[in-house]
Formats: structure tokens, C-alpha cells, sequence
């Protein structure tokens, strides 16, 4: 009897291992030059998740570029995303931080991809590469709304990134200087980029029609990576989603060397080190905490900077010079943002006018004076988010501008207006990084809204516009309003209201800020 039991558990063990086994050894296989990868497969859409494109990033590769994968010779799985980066996850900035931010493990093994496919064999089909935001301080590629099967199972490739945040992204230091070092999660999304041209014929993928998209923080990298010269021939496509590397305040995303190298400085002091070599021997829980207490939450008195900064090296140029000088990764571009940018029912004005002119001051710096001219105070009037909304607005429509002065290639520029259907939606309006959902088809994997049929039919819209652009290049196409190329004399649509509507700032603010941009006052120069 006893005998039998034994045998029965044994076959138990055998079936339980089998069965897991089986799903396995049937799942869709990919092979890319490090090796083979087993996804998964589901409703139309084979999925290949958490796949390393570049080493893990710890110990003496801590703050270096990132270094080639060790290849495997056994079927690899590829069905589980794997942790974020290491990151401090800011606090609740309104209805944005809900969805967008991780809530699974982190660890420096961070560096990997996450690809979706139409299932069969599909060959040369074009590529969409996701940039996640977060500031530069947090964010991850495996949060729902990014999930890529909705925008595949229609017709494209699906690549979204995991890249270096925080102090592990941005930090510099003197001993970078003149080597390549620094900007290391810039540097990560050009090395995924350079996996995605190696490898994602493997998936059906065509390397040459590549489109770079990102929101916030993403855009921002978006950005750089058209002024970054080590990126050309990657993509083809550009797409940057609520962001602009020019203009004022908000906008500038982009550090001095010698502001981050200070940054690096109070981290060490925080954490008891002097140098890289000594830091790079920490445990990550150590520098997590010297970083907190440096001031490494966004919000935090002490300002300490997460922010990619010009090294004169992978940034050569601020954008005005390289537009000017042609030395940018010219493409077509899709811009755009949330009228409602940074908009909240925190927003508080200021008591008198004297107070409005310290804020403006404060915020503004050179421009306060003349956008005291063109919003003068008003007791009880909401200025401030005025003008925070406008300068947005300005600040996009300025570097839509320029590209339109010096490209070869066609720009299409929008302003997001859709609100969602809650109250808290209302309170806030069409907010930073509410499209992203309805980009990507992923209504339904986000926690914020209850959604209707009129947010389902803009939402294919918005997939058409977005597919259009990365299969050809143009937004349009049949059953689209009409979206017309940007041009010098006018302007943004409005997308998610009335589609096709004209939408852009007073005339007089949009002259401020272009010209306070080509008279050389860019995000380097403040």
C-alpha cells in the first residue's frame, strides 16, 4: 500500500510537471542573436516579455553603458515582465500617478523589452518603440496601460523599454567626463534601439520603419534622441507625447553637467562615499535611502536632480543650434499634449498682484515682464493656470516651429481635450497622460475611469490616427477627419473633442515664446 502511494505521488509529480512543461514547449518561439525565446500567445497577439537587450547593469557596470547580453542555449521563457528599475515612486501627483507608476518588484536587473506581435508569421511589418514617462525618477514599461496587444493584434510590432531611472540614470560625476560616461538611461534607450535594428526581424518586425514614441519624461527622451547623434538610422518615426525640450519652466527636462554632477555630489555626502568606485560597492538599498534623504522625491525642498544633462558628448548640441546647424535625426514627427497639462484643483493663485508678480517671476525668470503685459492681474481670475496651460501649449507649438523650419519631413501637432467620465476627471480635465490609454487600447486595463461608448469610439479613433502614423509616416486615412500638416502660419488640432478643430494660444503668446526660443534662450540656456 504504502508502496503505491509512493508511486501514485510520483505520477502526481510527473503530470504536474508535464503540464507545466507543456505550455512552455507550444508557445510561440522567437530567435534573436543572443538566443531562443518562448512567449505566449493571446487573443491574435504572440507576446515575448522581460527579454534582456542588455546586460544587468550592477556591480563595476553600475553607472557604466550598457554592456552586451551573455547569450543561453536553452529555450529561454519570456512570459513574465520581470522587475522595474530601482526607483522612489513620487507621491500622488493627481489621477495620473493611479495608473502609471509600477507597483510590482524592482531590482538593477532592470534593463530588458517587452515586444507584442500579431501571431503566424507576418514578415517588414512596422515597428512602434514606447518610452515610458515618470519623470526620469520612476515609471516602467509593464504597467497595464501599456500593454501593446490592442495596437498589434492591428497590425504592428510592439516594443516598450525598461531604461535606467533616478539617481542610476542620470548621475554624473568627474570621472565621466570625456569618456562616454553619464546619461545613462538615455544611453539604455539607444542600446534597446540598437536590439530593436538587430533583432526584430525576429518577431516580423521591419528595422527600417521604426517610430519612437514616449509621454512625458518618455517625450522628453523622445526628443533627445532626434538631437542625439548616436541614434540616427535607428528610427524613422518620431512621436513625442506631452513634452517639448524647449521653451520655459516646466519645460526644461534637460540639466547642466554642472547641476547633475552637484546632484551626484550630495548623494555621496548622503551615503558616506567620495567617489564612484566607493558608491558603486554599495548595496541599492543604501543608495535608495542617501537619495531620499538628498532629496531624491520629486517635490522635495532640497531639488535634487534625476534629469538627463547636456555632456557635450551623446548631447552636443542644445536644440536650437542643432535645428539651426541641420545636425538632428531628421524624421517625421507627431507631437502634442493634454490642454490640461499640470492643471488641478490644487493650482493656487496668488492673494494681490504683487505676489502674481513674484510667482511670475519666480517661474517665468526673463519672461515675466512681458507675460505680465498679456495677463495682467485680475483679482479672483485663475492666471496662473492660464498661463501654465498656454506656456505649454507655446512651448510645443515653438519647437513645432522650428522642426517645420528646418526638416525635410512632414509634422502633425495636436492638443489633447477629451475628459474622462468621473468627477475627479472633471476636476482636472483632459490631464497629463490621460490619451495614453486611449492610444494604446487599453480602456479596459485602466483603474481610474469608468469608461463609455463615446470613450471606446474615441479611443479608435485616436488607434487610427497613431497606427496610420507609424505604417506610413501620416496620420490620415479613410474614415479619419482630416488632420492637416503643421505649418508656420497655423497650428495644432484638437483631438479627442471635435477632431479635426483648429486649437492653439493667443497669437501674442505664441510670438513670446518663439521668438524667446530662436533669440537662443532654450531649455540649456535657463
Amino acid at each position: 500500500m504504502k508502496r503505491l502511494k509512493t508511486l501514485i505521488s510520483l505520477s502526481l509529480l510527473l503530470t504536474a510537471a508535464s503540464a507545466d512543461a507543456r505550455p512552455f514547449a507550444r508557445g510561440p518561439v522567437a530567435k534573436i542573436d543572443a538566443g531562443q525565446l518562448s512567449g505566449f500567445n493571446e487573443d491574435g497577439v504572440d507576446a515575448f516579455l522581460g527579454i534582456p537587450y542588455a546586460a544587468p547593469p550592477v556591480g563595476e557596470n553600475r553607472w557604466r553603458a550598457p554592456q552586451p547580453v551573455t547569450p543561453w542555449k536553452s529555450l529561454r521563457s519570456a512570459r513574465e515582465f520581470g522587475p522595474s528599475c530601482p526607483q522612489n515612486i513620487m507621491s500622488s501627483l493627481g489621477p495620473y500617478t493611479q495608473e502609471y507608476l509600477p507597483s510590482g518588484a524592482t531590482s538593477e536587473d532592470c534593463l530588458t523589452v517587452h515586444v507584442w506581435k500579431p501571431e503566424g508569421a507576418a514578415k517588414n511589418l512596422p515597428v512602434l518603440v514606447w518610452i515610458h514617462g515618470g519623470g526620469f525618477t520612476s515609471g516602467s514599461a509593464s504597467v497595464p496601460i501599456y500593454d501593446g496587444a490592442a495596437l498589434a493584434r492591428q497590425g504592428i510590432v510592439v516594443v516598450a523599454i525598461n531604461y535606467r531611472v533616478g539617481f542610476l540614470g542620470s548621475l554624473a560625476a568627474p570621472e565621466f567626463r570625456g569618456n562616454g560616461g553619464g546619461n545613462f538611461g538615455l544611453q539604455d534607450q539607444i542600446e534597446a534601439l540598437r536590439w530593436v535594428k538587430r533583432n526584430i526581424a525576429g518577431f516580423g518586425g521591419d528595422p527600417g520603419q521604426v517610430t519612437i514614441s514616449g509621454q512625458s519624461a518618455g517625450s522628453f527622451a523622445v526628443h533627445q534622441l532626434i538631437m542625439a547623434p548616436s541614434a540616427k538610422g535607428l528610427f524613422h518615426r518620431a512621436n513625442p507625447i506631452s513634452g517639448a525640450s524647449m521653451g520655459t519652466g516646466y519645460d526644461l527636462w534637460l540639466d547642466t553637467r554642472e547641476g547633475a554632477e552637484k546632484s551626484a555630489a550630495q548623494l555621496f555626502a548622503a551615503a558616506g562615499v567620495t567617489s564612484v568606485a566607493e558608491a558603486r560597492k554599495l548595496p541599492i538599498e543604501v543608495l535608495r535611502a542617501a537619495y531620499t534623504k538628498a532629496g531624491g522625491i520629486p517635490g522635495s525642498a532640497l531639488g535634487f536632480r534625476n534629469k538627463p544633462y547636456a555632456d557635450g558628448e551623446l548631447l552636443p548640441l542644445d536644440p536650437v543650434a542643432a535645428f539651426k546647424e541641420g545636425k538632428f535625426n531628421d524624421t517625421p514627427v507627431l507631437i502634442g499634449l493634454a490642454r490640461d497639462e499640470g492643471a488641478g484643483p490644487a493650482t493656487e493663485e496668488p492673494a494681490d498682484a504683487a505676489r502674481y508678480q513674484e510667482a511670475l517671476r519666480k517661474r517665468y525668470g526673463v519672461l515675466a515682464p512681458e507675460l505680465l503685459k498679456l495677463y495682467p492681474y485680475q483679482a479672483g481670475a485663475p492666471l496662473l493656470r492660464t498661463i501654465n496651460l498656454d506656456a505649454r501649449i507655446g512651448a510645443t507649438t515653438a519647437w513645432s516651429s522650428e522642426h517645420a523650419r528646418f526638416s525635410r519631413f512632414p509634422l502633425y501637432a495636436y492638443v489633447w481635450t477629451h475628459v474622462r467620465p468621473t468627477a475627479e476627471a472633471a476636476k482636472y480635465g483632459a490631464f497629463h497622460t490621460s490619451e495614453v490609454p486611449y492610444i494604446f487600447g487599453t480602456l479596459d486595463k485602466s483603474e481610474a475611469s469608468t469608461f463609455t461608448d463615446a470613450d471606446v469610439a474615441v479611443a479608435k479613433t485616436m488607434q487610427g490616427y497613431w497606427l496610420n502614423f507609424v505604417k506610413t509616416g501620416n496620420p490620415n486615412g479613410a474614415d479619419l477627419p482630416q488632420w492637416p500638416l503643421f505649418e508656420p502660419d497655423h497650428k495644432l488640432i484638437e483631438l479627442g473633442g471635435k477632431f479635426g478643430t483648429f486649437r492653439s494660444v493667443d497669437p501674442a503668446v505664441e510670438k513670446l515664446f518663439v521668438t524667446y526660443i530662436r533669440d537662443g534662450h532654450s531649455l540649456f540656456g535657463m
